[in-house]
């Protein structure tokens, strides 16, 4: 790429050398001079509407628009003249008589920039603007009010540039212009997402926040820099807070991550926080209180308060008689996903040092544990390669099993900005999920059958030559193997398996394998299988025969689920390691974590998620202590994890809500929820990020570390910390790639490890000249059909997963309003076809049944899965879709077949009179 030329020009007066693509406004900010703007929007592509940001010109006819104008040579420009001023005020007078509102300078750009311009009332020659449909408060977020609307395209840029939603445009002629929804919808009945880019760009009150909480937000309020608390994307965000009451969050625009971009679960799910149902004592259970697999109608009426002194007590001296009655291997744990690093490395360090066991474990065993047992097996470490922000420097982009609009939306505007932009977008999925939309290639295949169709991609590139050679005898072993495994798989033969035609596989190879930077990205689609590891092995082998590994815009990236999935598995969450992902094997590094905490530690690894629930089932596991998890909700084979919890001796349960597994527990510690305390956590990107306490927690709440280390105590392992900043330090001092991490230093944005060295930053691109695991290992893989296949019984395919608005087991999601209101209850996805056939409506309620349990819930027609074809998402109690799933497991990852099993379809009988 050439080198930038610098140009001279003069603004105000003053010389300045910038470089020939800029913009006036551009060189001008970076003087530090304002120029006035209402259209513009940093970060968007200008487009010269509203003419505010007008200036003079040497030799130029007219006022030119310094937003869009780039520079030139010579120029000499001047931002304030009387001309320039006069074209300002008269420009913002007529903008304020079509505003047509009363709005405060605090919250609308326009009526601050008349006060400044002193053109407040606006010319009262114009008419007032009437469009006729002055508000519409359809949205359960976002109020709009047209009246207010200059007409700027702000939110029209907003939805379609920055997120890639298209949902708003322009409509009508002359004075009933205005911005519409759709075909002219209402907001709340459009295909709006509830994002709130719109709302946060638009700089007038014509789209504004509906409160969630305060309905009279008080005059002072304080804002709380944070992350934000769902997906593995990290966020940065600002808490807007009044007294002890959370009011929004906007997204950080100076953030490396998301750039101020938010989802609605970001922007909108924050009220879960103040809900009525939070945990605000400590809870025992009564005498004689009954525990079965089937949960119970009123849960509450199980318990009974108690002081933190006599809960604590009980939990610990409970624990304690199992540990001397049977020994440390009949006790286990589960820490979080959702908690903090500081959090879960003392609870690990709890399960392992006090209880003198290694069976703890975190919903990374449900989620990505089979993408991490492939990395680690061929190239040495279970870490991104680049950060999903590279999408914007790739040439070409493979999406495989990831529906990342719903699942990681803001990561997703990155992709599909990527592909407006001209990168070829490449969507490998069973369902035809929103990003499709935005793809040059849709590659539809039979579920199940991802070993088959990767393997056929590896048959191409390797017959055609198209790997790199050069790489693979560099950095690669075993190339022949994997040729040699690769043969039977032609496209025409994995055209039979997976359904896709020969020539689609054909031209998705050539074109992965011909761009100059190829990048994957991949989700649970792949993972949550029994064979989860081989798909992603093959998908990895592509990736390095290819060479497309170890430079920007390349490289594989499994998007993380939960925010802090990675940074749980990091500090040691996971039953076979200590932080830093070392061995518990190993005498060398356990002499050196034996050193750190003062106690002899078990030398096996442990067990994982659900090989705890099958130990409990056999009574071998008798104890446990859950934080922040929800086994009885998020495991597969619901009846098979609820009994396995009921059949336990004792159960401590740490948690904000009483959850469906705290229904279960013998004693439950109320905890912190995010906002209200502080600890890093790390994203997708391995990114390790600060979040602020922003409110206080109600009632008798504890934070999570602060629990662990009181329960620690009374169990006879002592825990002395003074804050989340000494825990964290006592973390980079055993975790290497972490060593030159401090809070000091993660103040601003965080870092991305490694950052080995506190005087070094840390690096976002991995494997540029070697592997962990020095050559990469191209591991042969087979086809094998799912274990449990559709039959006449069964003929059915259900697939679990999220959608846009719910996260995970909807713990807090279905408490947070607009969140509930936009998706409030189950439903289950089914070709139209099928619904025909069944003689059943769009709508009605079904029963959906597998060999392991049935649910009722209503059926919505969707054109996104094939006949035969069903997709639940699993955040709704009241029809669990893991009621359903098997628990058959990956035998690397020990991860379960969330994606496939067999169901049938069928209307609810009817009852008997």
């Amino acid at each position: 790429m050439p080198d930038e030329q610098t140009i001279t020009i003069t603004i105000d007066g003053q010389k300045i050398e910038a470089g020939d693509g800029a913009t006036i406004w551009e060189v001008a900010q970076s003087m530090g001079v304002d120029i006035p703007r209402l259209c513009h929007q940093p970060g968007m592509e200008p487009v010269g509407v509203c003419r505010v940001c007008a200036v003079e010109v040497e030799g130029a006819r007219t006022l030119v628009p310094s937003c869009h104008r780039k520079i030139e040579p010579g120029m000499v420009i001047q931002t304030g003249s009387e001309r320039v001023v006069r074209a300002q005020k008269t420009l913002v007078a007529m903008l304020m008589a079509d505003h047509g509102v009363q709005s405060e300078s605090a919250n609308c750009e326009l009526t601050a920039l008349a006060e400044q311009l002193g053109a407040e009332n606006g010319v009262s020659a114009l008419p007032p603007k009437e469009t006729g449909r002055a508000q519409d408060l359809s949205s359960a977020v976002i109020a709009v009010d047209h009246s207010a609307c200059i007409l700027c395209d702000r939110c029209i840029r907003a939805c379609t540039d920055v997120q890639g939603n298209n949902v708003i445009g322009r409509g009508g002629k002359g004075a009933s212009a205005g911005i519409v929804f759709d075909t002219d919808l209402p907001m709340g009945e459009s295909t709006c997402v509830s994002c709130g880019e719109c709302m946060a760009a638009c700089p007038t009150d014509a789209l504004t926040n509906k409160s969630l909480t305060l309905q009279i937000v008080p005059a002072k309020t304080k804002e709380v820099d944070s992350v934000c608390p769902y997906c593995g994307v990290g966020c940065s965000i600002t808490y807007q807070v009044a007294g002890n009451t959370l009011l929004s969050v906007r997204g950080d625009e100076t953030s490396p991550v998301n750039q101020g971009r938010l989802c609605v679960k970001g922007r909108y799910g924050f009220d879960y926080a103040h809900h009525p149902d939070r945990l605000t004592t400590p809870l025992i259970r009564k005498e004689g209180a009954p525990k079965t697999k089937e949960l119970p109608g009123n849960p509450l009426s199980l318990f009974r308060e108690a002081g933190w002194e006599e809960a604590l007590h009980l939990a610990a001296d409970s624990l304690k008689k199992i540990h001397e009655a049977h020994g440390p291997s009949c006790l286990a744990g589960f820490g979080s996903a959702k908690c903090s690093n500081e959090d879960n490395y003392l609870f690990q360090k709890l399960i392992r040092a006090a209880f003198g066991t290694n069976n703890v474990d975190h919903c990374t065993r449900l989620c990505h544990a089979s993408s991490v047992a492939a990395l680690f097996q061929t190239i040495g470490s279970g870490a991104v390669s680049n950060p999903f922000s590279d999408a914007l420097k790739a040439d070409f982009i493979l999406v495989a099993g990831a529906n990342a609009t719903e699942n990681h939306p803001v990561a997703a505007t990155f992709i599909k900005q990527a592909a407006s932009a001209g990168a070829t977008l490449a969507v490998i999925d069973p369902r035809r999920i929103d990003l499709v939309d935005h793809a040059d290639m849709f590659v539809q295949f039979r579920p199940g059958t991802d070993v088959a169709l990767f393997n056929g991609l590896l048959n191409v590139v390797i017959g055609e030559k198209l790997y790199d050679a050069d790489f693979v005898a560099a950095r690669t072993e075993g190339f022949e193997e994997l040729a040699e495994n690769v043969k039977p798989y032609t496209p025409e033969n994995v055209a039979k398996l997976t359904g896709v035609p020969a020539e689609a596989l054909r031209e998705l190879a050539r074109r992965y394998a011909a761009s100059e930077r190829s990048i994957i990205f991949w989700g649970m689609g792949l993972s949550q299988h029994t064979h989860g590891t081989d798909n992603c092995r093959a998908l990895i082998a592509l990736c390095l025969i290819c060479g497309q590994i170890g430079r920007e815009g390349t490289g594989l990236h499994p998007l993380r689920g939960q925010n802090n999935v990675q940074g749980a598995s990091d500090v040691g969450l996971i039953p076979m390691v200590y932080s830093g992902y070392q061995d518990v094997a190993s005498p060398r590094i356990r002499r050196k974590f034996e050193k750190a905490w003062g106690r002899k530690l078990d030398p096996e690894p442990g067990l994982t998620v659900m090989e705890i629930a099958d130990a409990a089932i056999r009574g071998e596991i008798k104890g446990m202590y859950i934080m922040g998890e929800n086994p009885a909700m998020s495991d597969p084979n619901l009846n098979h994890s609820r009994g396995a919890l009921a059949n336990l001796e004792f159960l401590v349960v740490q948690d904000i809500f009483l959850t469906e597994t705290a229904y279960f527990a013998d004693v439950v510690l109320p905890s912190t929820a995010f906002p209200e305390k502080t600890g890093t956590y790390t994203n997708t990107d391995r990114r390790v990020q600060i979040g602020r306490r922003a409110v206080d927690p109600p009632g008798q709440a504890r934070e999570d570390w602060r629990i662990v280390a009181e329960l620690s105590e009374r169990l006879g392992y002592p825990m002395e910390y003074e804050s989340e900043a000494e825990i964290f330090d006592e973390i980079a001092s055993l975790t290497p790639f972490m060593a030159g991490m401090s809070y000091d230093r993660l103040g601003g944005h965080g870092l991305v490890w490694p950052c080995t060295k506190p005087d070094r930053p840390g690096r976002e691109v991995l494997f540029d000249k070697s592997f962990p695991s020095g050559r990469g290992k191209l591991i042969p893989v087979q086809y094998a059909p799912a274990r449990e296949l559709p039959d006449d019984d069964y003929p059915f395919v259900l697939n679990t997963g999220r959608n846009i608005y719910h996260w995970h087991t909807g713990a807090i999601t279905r408490r947070a309003q607009a969140l509930e209101a936009a998706e409030p209850g189950p439903y289950v996805e089914m070709a139209p076809e099928d619904l025909k056939r069944l003689k059943i409506k769009d709508g009605s309620d079904v029963v959906v049944e597998s060999r392991r349990g049935e649910i009722t819930l209503p059926a919505r027609a969707s054109a996104r899965g094939r006949p035969g074809q069903v997709f639940i998402p699993f955040h709704y109690v009241e029809a669990a879709a893991n009621l359903l799933t098997v628990d058959d497991l990956d035998p690397y990852g020990k991860i379960p077949e969330f994606k496939f099993c067999a169901v049938r379809v069928r209307k609810p009988r009817k009852r008997r009179r």
